[in-house]
């Protein structure tokens, strides 16, 4: 690591992240799961979420000290061949760099908020006393403020920041809260025996209500957190995707009406109706310590991992410490509604009764207009720029925090007051509570000047995670196999008429002529990785290699298989061709002399249907209509383990992750699964969604996404590490899909069906 720095924050952080990133490499590169696991197992008390993971790595945000030393020592746990060794000492000499880095970066954020908090001050600051030459030193109790007259509510100019997307209704009475899931695809939703969660993505209920009432919130793993409806300071721990409950963690005090989780996933810090304080530990289930004496209305963990909270005179505590933070300023309780701290502690917003919002840094105050009642809930945005207000007049507004000026117009949907507010953690997405027994979710409006609404449009639904269908590609002919060339300039697909096409994925229009001489076996289609050539499968067995500009045979390959050939891969490096065949085998060969390379691969019972390479090409996985996966060493053509069985039926279809730690595998059971390549044990349970046959099977560029198709017509999106769908079913075809393939940028889906069509799918990022 270097050993002089002198960016801004985010230059230093972004450089912090890219060290995590080469030291995890060095260390064997070990996935999210297995960093979990290792420090689970260390014993040393280490808690490492896969978010959490995400976050340093992708340097998101400066997560908390502990959890960075946790992280480098889990890392150094490992040695060069991703091999376990003793974890380090908490003061071991490796980690004192990366200590310094952090408290350097905790100071840089600590001074960038502080400059652009002041360049931001307006003239409806409360100025500081000012003290006259000659007064004494001797410190004097401060005078209350006097209260600043009411401004003028300033009009806002433009649309609202957010535009409405769904209402949820399902509630038979008045709703008190909502929270979102970290990842943003569930929201939960409470009134005062009910909880409820919805998809986002589709504003579609989410399994069967539960019994429990507000709060709600969610952990950063996930897990839903929900008041007893009954015993209400006792706090049910759920996942989401089930119905079964963790342990719940029974309260001291009088009822819960307030609950926060850090960002690590490791504490829960609970308001009790008498404004105690509690803090949890969410592994144990154990109640850490009742911090303070005092009387709180407002709690919750900041960026760097301390846990604030606001007493009833409006003074701001560090419960890590158990200490007062700042000057203490005097506001009369009853005039004071709601209080709510930003997400890095340093302001805080008081909601007052005559309907202003006091903003407050340090001494300084800003006085916010506009609400014509009560205000009856407040929240910032996950990045701090945003404080949203809302009020007993139904309305919501937004607000600058570094201006103190209203952003775009209020939110006026709810036919009555509105209880609480939320943002998603990606700040995409904000909702509504209402006493009208409705939510409202709204997404993040495009803000950008004139772009047309069409663009707009487009924006919208895939910040929603909704794939957007574009024309199809008409061929008029049943089409099976489909694949992008590297370089995404063609698409290619195999028809059932025994010939090939290449269009431009794009306008649509065709790249070359059709070719059907040789003719074209539909199964195998693939392109080589520097997109020069696209082998097909012919009729009498051999393989044809096509200049991929051109279509023209520039060589043949006369394979040795005794059966029809089913599926064609080239290695990573192109120096390989696998086919697989019906006459249970595989092969390799040479595509620059066609010649054989080693033996044939024989194993299979019945026909080869499924093969491709690993992403480093060290490993070649097959599949068959014998039900079984096996893995080879291309080099020696030997099988490595005994086969991967789960499936029942024809395996039709294998794909390796991006990174090689995931094998997919699709079948006629109308499952996919996933498999850990290494350990050769499979990961999780089945992804079940397809009603028949899955054929194909297809990675995003960066594994965010596993696409599959099949005979039911649809193609499905997953997110391979949960398991879990992503979005809707994509519809459209009018009979089986054979063909799926990504772009090389992972922006389109294509999809290849037996009603001769292409379909092509802008793909939302995850």
């Amino acid at each position: 690591m270097e050993e002089q720095r002198s960016g801004t924050f985010d230059e230093e952080l972004a450089a912090l992240a890219a060290d995590l990133r080469r030291l995890r490499i060095e260390r064997g590169n070990p996935s999210y799961r297995d960093l979990v696991t290792r420090a689970v197992r260390s014993g040393a008390g280490i808690q490492l979420s896969p978010a959490t993971q995400s976050d340093a790595f992708n340097g998101r945000r400066l997560v908390r000290v502990d959890t960075l030393m946790g992280l480098v020592r889990i890392l150094h746990a490992y040695d060069e061949y991703g091999e376990e060794r003793t974890v380090p000492a908490h003061n071991a000499p490796e980690l004192a760099d990366w200590r310094r880095r952090w408290r350097a970066l905790a100071e840089l954020q600590s001074v960038g908020t502080a400059r652009a908090r002041t360049a931001a001050v307006t003239a409806q600051e409360v100025p500081e006393p000012r003290k006259a030459p000659d007064a004494p030193e001797t410190p004097t109790a401060p005078a209350p403020p006097a209260a600043p007259a009411r401004p003028p509510a300033e009009q806002p100019a433009g649309p609202a920041p957010y535009t409405f997307a769904f209402r949820l209704a399902g509630h038979d009475q008045a709703v008190r809260d909502v929270a979102f899931s970290p990842d943003g695809r569930y929201l939960a939703s409470a009134d005062r025996t009910t909880v409820r969660l919805w998809e986002t993505a589709t504003g579609e209920r989410a399994g069967l209500p539960r019994a429990g009432t507000a709060p709600v919130a969610f952990t950063a793993d996930g897990l839903l957190l929900t008041v007893d409806a009954t015993v209400r300071s006792v706090v049910h721990r759920f996942d989401p995707a089930e119905s079964s409950a963790a342990s719940p963690l029974a309260g001291p005090g009088p009822r819960v009406r307030a609950m926060a989780c850090d960002a690590e996933g490791a504490e829960l810090a609970t308001l009790d109706a008498e404004g105690a304080v509690h803090l949890w530990d969410l592994l144990s289930g154990h109640l850490h310590f009742t911090p303070g004496e005092g009387r709180f209305t407002t709690a919750r963990f900041t960026h760097d991992g301390r846990l604030l909270a606001v007493d009833t005179g409006a003074r701001v505590w560090d419960l890590s410490e158990e200490r007062p933070v700042g000057e203490t300023l005097h506001e009369p309780e009853s005039a004071v509604a709601v209080t709510a701290l930003s997400p890095g502690g340093g302001v805080l917003a008081l909601g007052r009764r005559d309907g202003t919002i006091a903003l407050r840094e340090g001494r300084r105050e800003r006085l916010l207009a506009g609400h014509a009642q009560a205000l009856t809930a407040l929240a910032f945005s996950p990045d701090g720029t945003l404080l949203a207000g809302a009020a007993a007049d139904g309305t919501v507004r937004f607000w600058d925090t570094a201006t103190g000026r209203p952003v775009g117009s209020p939110l006026g949907d709810h036919g009555a007051d509105v209880n609480a507010v939320a943002f998603s953690a990606d700040g995409r997405m904000f909702a509504t509570a209402s006493g009208d027994r409705t939510v409202l979710l709204y997404t993040r409006a495009f803000t950008g000047g004139d772009t047309p609404l069409a663009a707009r449009a487009l924006a919208v639904a895939l910040r929603m995670r909704r794939a957007v269908q574009l024309p199809p590609v008409t061929a008029g002919r049943p089409l099976v196999r489909t694949a992008f060339s590297p370089d995404g300039w063609s698409i290619a697909a195999t028809t059932g008429d025994l010939s090939v096409r290449l269009w431009d994925p794009v306008s649509r229009s065709p790249r070359w002529p059709r070719l059907a001489e040789p003719s074209v076996l539909p199964w195998g289609l693939a392109f080589s990785p520097d997109g020069a050539l696209l082998a097909t499968a012919s009729g009498d067995r051999s393989v044809c290699l096509h200049d991929a500009a051109s279509g023209a045979v520039l060589r043949e390959i006369r394979t040795r298989h005794s059966g029809a050939l089913k599926r064609l891969a080239f290695s990573p490096d192109g120096q390989l061709l696998a086919t697989g065949s019906t006459d249970t085998t595989a092969r390799l060969w040479d595509p620059h002399t066609g010649k054989a390379v080693g033996q044939a691969l024989r194993g299979h019972g019945n026909e080869v249907v499924g093969i491709c390479f690993s992403p480093d090409g060290r490993l070649l996985a097959t599949s068959g209509a014998d039900g079984g996966v096996r893995l080879w060493d291309p080099r020696t053509q030997q099988q490595l383990r005994a086969p991967f069985d789960g499936h029942r039926g024809t395996v039709w279809a294998v794909s390796f992750a991006p990174d090689g730690r995931v094998l997919a595998t699709a079948g006629a059971d109308a499952t996919v699964r996933l498999w850990d390549p290494v350990r050769g044990v499979q990961l999780g349970a089945p992804l079940s969604g397809h009603a028949s046959a899955v054929h194909e099977l297809a990675f995003s560029p960066d594994g965010q996404l596993l696409a599959s198709a099949g005979e039911d017509g649809v193609a499905l999106l997953w997110d391979p590490v949960t398991g879990e769908r992503v979005g809707s079913a994509l519809t459209g075809h009018e009979g089986a899909v054979g063909g799926l393939a990504f772009s090389p940028d992972g922006s389109l889906l294509a999809t290849a069906g037996r009603d001769g069509t292409l379909r092509r799918w802008i793909i939302a990022t995850v």
